[in-house]
């Protein structure tokens, strides 16, 4: 809104994808960690933490997660 009041934009348009019609990597990613966890039905954050880990079907390493106590 205030884009468009400042004069900066005429419109500004948002989409959004249409749940399953996208066929990226990300989403088959999910697709394996929600079948994972269907499995094991985690009780804390280090059990979904060790789901996501185990349901990795490729090379991909999810070593981009951060320690949240700093924060």
């Amino acid at each position: 809104m205030f884009l468009v009041i400042s004069g900066l934009f005429d419109t500004i348009e948002h989409r959004y994808l249409v749940s399953g019609h996208s066929f990226l990597k990300c989403d088959r990613d999910f697709v394996f960690i929600e079948k994972r966890k269907r499995r094991y039905s985690p009780m804390v954050p280090e059990d979904l933490y060790d789901v996501i880990l185990s349901s990795t079907h490729t090379t991909t390493e999810y070593n981009h997660f951060f320690p949240l106590l700093p924060l």
